[in-house]
């Protein structure tokens, strides 16, 4: 029955997409004399001659970007910039009065200071039996720094990384590690939001530390199996962060083995001139 329905579906989808303009054209050759019809069917044979939506340049095609993804990601631009719009604001108000390296005086970014107070604010909610609240806060702080690592990783004009047009100040080891460590922080508030709300998501009552434990020991690969997802969301969080481990990790190779092959032939270039 299941493989009918599969089989039956394209059809449908077929006939509601093409099935009003052949019917349409049946009516006109219809109601049409010998003149009227062939001047229907030499019209129809110059339009599949040029070929306006099907033989389209594939340059021209590969400046189409899919509207569902391009909406998507829109989205969580607003997203971000609702959620990072008070610390932007502080920072410029900062630099207006005491100019831009009072952000340079500062251990930590701004930007990730206020990720670490919004995970500790997750926490705070989920300890005090509000765990829906700390989840969706976790969810928004993992999203938007997933979002902004993955705005960094555009490709550019030339097919290079927009990253490596970076500053050299902003491709230290240090941000890279930050970036990373906020989206596993997120994920370990997530899963003790979790262990809350359900308690029998996991193979046992997740403590703070142990949240944070897992979430590391998660995204490293490493499973020691201590501790074990249950609940199909717990399973679904759990491969979410694995995935973004082996995709984090191969970004950051990636991006030094691109800094390390560019600045190698600029040195190169330099040495010929």
């Amino acid at each position: 029955m299941l493989i009918a329905i599969i089989y039956i579906v394209p059809w449908i989808i077929i006939i509601l997409l093409a099935g009003p303009k052949l019917i349409g054209l049946l009516r006109l050759l219809k109601n049409a004399d010998k003149q009227e019809k062939y001047e229907i069917i030499n019209n129809l044979k110059k339009t599949c001659e040029k070929g306006t939506k099907l033989n389209r340049p594939i340059s021209d095609l590969m400046k189409i970007r899919p509207i569902v993804i391009s909406q998507i990601w829109s989205f969580l631009g607003v997203v971000k910039l609702l959620y990072t719009l008070p610390i932007f604001v502080l920072r410029m108000s900062l630099i207006s009065v005491w100019g831009i390296e009072i952000v340079w005086r500062f251990p930590f970014n701004l930007y990730e200071i206020w990720n670490v107070l919004f995970l500790i604010t997750s926490y705070y909610y989920s300890y005090n039996e509000s765990p829906i609240y700390g989840f969706v806060i976790a969810i928004v702080v993992g999203t938007c720094s997933f979002y902004s690592i993955l705005s960094e990783l555009e490709i550019g004009d030339k097919g290079t990384l927009n990253i490596l047009r970076r500053p050299i100040h902003k491709l230290h080891f240090k941000d890279l590690i930050e970036d990373g460590l906020i989206v596993v922080g997120s994920f370990a508030a997530a899963f003790y939001s979790i262990s809350i709300l359900y308690p029998n998501s996991f193979s046992s009552k997740l403590t703070i530390l142990d949240s944070i434990y897992f979430s590391l020991i998660t995204v490293t690969t490493v499973g020691y199996g201590d501790i074990n997802p249950v609940s199909n969301l717990g399973k679904i969080l759990v491969m979410s962060e694995i995935l973004f481990g082996l995709f984090y990790m191969l970004i950051v190779v990636s991006i030094f083995l691109g800094v390390f092959m560019k600045r190698h032939s600029e040195e190169q270039e330099n040495k010929e001139l």
